[in-house]
């Protein structure tokens, strides 16, 4: 299975990056082999919302899965209409964190974690 992971840097001991639509790399990991693909993420552009590019990024490299830490409901509406499944990474490592998915023991994410109407204006806000 493929999952799409929001990483600080690229590799799989990195943190799971908690700001989905700015994160810094996502990671395609193959959760049998533990194989990766690095992906720079480039922010939104043309006044979209960040969050909805790094989600066609996920989509494009045919994700089953997104292990991410905040997103806003763009994004997360995005996923979950490609049916790719969303699970919380928050505190852990990009390893770590497909190791606990895995098992069973991620939390899925079913509600938007910030809506960024007081930050970034996208995704709900202005």
């Amino acid at each position: 299975m493929k999952v799409a992971v929001t990483a600080c840097e690229p590799s799989l001991d990195a943190m799971v990056d908690e700001e989905f639509g700015h994160c810094q790399h996502v990671l395609v990991v193959e959760t049998e082999t533990f194989e990766f693909e690095s992906v720079d993420n480039r922010p939104g552009a043309g006044g979209r919302c960040a969050g909805a590019t790094v989600a066609e990024l996920m989509q494009k490299h045919a994700a089953d899965v997104a292990i991410i830490g905040h997103c806003g409901p763009g994004a997360l509406a995005g996923l979950q209409s490609a049916g790719v499944a969303v699970y919380d990474g928050t505190g852990h490592s990009v390893r770590g964190a497909v190791v606990l998915l895995k098992s069973g023991s991620l939390k899925q994410v079913l509600q938007p974690s910030c809506d960024h109407a007081a930050s970034r204006g996208c995704c709900g806000g202005v």
